[in-house]
Order: structure tokens, then sequence, then C-alpha cells
């Protein structure tokens, strides 16, 4: 056996674990990228003086168009599909989707048959037509349909996808949980020391829990008490509640509950809060 042989082979090997790791790899990187994104399509209807606009110009401004609407495109919008219900005044037309300036998909619109209508005249019948991007990535710079000076569209739908990052303002956080005592209420206190405090919850486990008192102690002296946590709470439950002050920074949380029950485990009082990320420290 040659070098030559020898390289060949290393090549091929290599190209072949290539093409097994690189989807795998790709496909890794669109969960994290899912998980760090929230989608939803959307769609866009698009106004009756734009289309005529298209019908006398050849050529339409979807993202104008929309804004033209009066509704917003997010910045981060995918493009999906265009649906356009239309006709061929002539023998066909064709209708273009571009994206940047390149042609991603076309068809032909046909002339249609003559249909008759309610009021025994006869209209010509409209086709529907989809366009789609083969890729979401590619949206990017203008979207534009371009249309033959033949043809007469009717309406036009835009889908698209739109995603934002989750607001971690709405997690709630964990300070941990302890035991409680069994039908005599006992404070237990939760460190904190945190700025920017917006929520605080209480949550039963193991076993129902009656809270008595649910305090929140400042730093600086001062005190809210959280009457709307107070009450029993079931097994698994967890009863949340707004500060009616955010700023200042919470030094710890007191909380007096028991375990109401005289069969079972007895109850753990978890306190969760929910910090302002605006107030949070980087």
């Amino acid at each position: 056996m040659n070098l030559l042989s020898v390289t060949k082979k290393t090549y091929t090997l290599a190209a072949v674990v290539a093409s097994l790791i690189l989807p795998a790899m790709t496909a890794q990187a669109d969960r994290r990228d899912n998980k760090r994104w929230r989608h939803k399509t959307v769609t866009y209807q698009i106004d009756r003086s734009s289309i005529q606009d298209l019908n006398n110009s050849g050529r339409l401004g979807l993202k104008r168009a929309i804004r033209e609407s009066g509704r917003t495109l997010a910045n981060n919008a995918k493009l999906i599909d265009v649906e356009i219900l239309g006709r061929a005044t002539g023998r066909r037309s064709l209708v273009s989707l571009k994206i940047n300036g390149q042609t991603v998909d076309s068809a032909i619109l046909p002339r249609g048959r003559r249909d008759r209508g309610r009021d025994h005249r006869r209209r010509p019948e409209l086709s529907t037509t989809i366009l789609s991007n083969p890729s979401l990535r590619n949206s990017d710079g203008a979207w534009r349909i371009i249309s033959e000076s033949d043809t007469k569209i009717r309406r036009i739908t835009v889908t698209v996808r739109e995603g934002r990052r989750p607001n971690n303002n709405h997690r709630l956080v964990s300070l941990g949980s302890k035991k409680a005592t069994k039908f005599v209420g006992r404070n237990t206190n939760f460190s904190v020391h945190k700025r920017g405090v917006n929520k605080v919850a209480i949550k039963a486990n193991a076993n129902d829990l009656q809270v008595s008192h649910v305090t929140v102690h400042y730093n600086n002296g001062d005190y809210e008490i959280l009457r709307d946590l107070h009450g029993l709470l079931h097994h698994g439950r967890t009863k949340t509640v707004h500060l009616r002050r955010t700023r200042g920074i919470v030094s710890h949380i007191n909380v007096e509950a028991y375990s109401p029950n005289s069969f079972g485990s007895t109850a753990r009082i978890e306190v969760l809060i929910n910090q302002d990320t605006g107030h949070r420290r980087r």
C-alpha cells in the first residue's frame, strides 16, 4: 500500500465523519436557538391600496405594505410564504417572490374559467398561489412581489415567523425550603439580600400548609406584610403576590406557618422570589 492510497482513504474517512457530525452539531445549535427564542407564526393581510399599486406597477414591497397597513413587523421576522389570490387577465401571468433582489420562488397564475355568480353574470375564477421561502435564514433585505402586467391580484397574505427572547422577569427563584411545625406556628426566616425583588411566593411541599404571617424586611428597617399569602395552602400549590415597592434591598423574609394535618408528612415551607432584571447586578 503506497502513501497516496493511504492519504485518499484518510480523506475519505474524514469526509464520512464530517458528514455524520456536522448535521448533529447543526441540529444541536438549532435546539439551543429555539430555547433561547420563543417563536410564533404571524399573518399579515396587505391593504387593497397596496395591491392596486402592484396591479398597476407590477411590483410591491411587502415590508413597506405591512407598515402602511398599520401593523409593526418585528425586526427579526423570518418570511415563510406569501399567499396570492388572483388571476391572469391575459393567457397566463408569472408572479415571483424576491428576497434581497434574488428570486426565491415563482409561479404561473392561470387565467381561470368563468363562473356564473349569484347575479347570473359570468365572473373569472380566481386561483390561490403560494410562494414559499425555501430558507427562513434567508430573510434579510427587501421582500418584493413582482408580477407581469397582465395580472389581476385580489388578496395577498404574508406569513412570517417572529421570535422574542424569553422574559426572565416571570421566573421565580427558590430561596430553599424549611420544615414547618405541627399545629403551632413558628417564625422561619429566609435570607435574601437582593435588590429589585418584585414578587414573593409561598409553596407548600410534602403536605398542606397553614400560613399565618409573611413579612418582607428591607435593609433600611422598613417592612411589608403580605396578607394575600395568608391562609391554607394545599400540598404542591403556590401562591404569589406583587410587592408594593421594588426599590431597596430585601434583607430577609419572615414566614410564620404550620402543618395542620394530623396524618402524613410534616409540611415544608418553600419561599420563591422574582427579581426585576433592571435591578440585577451584571
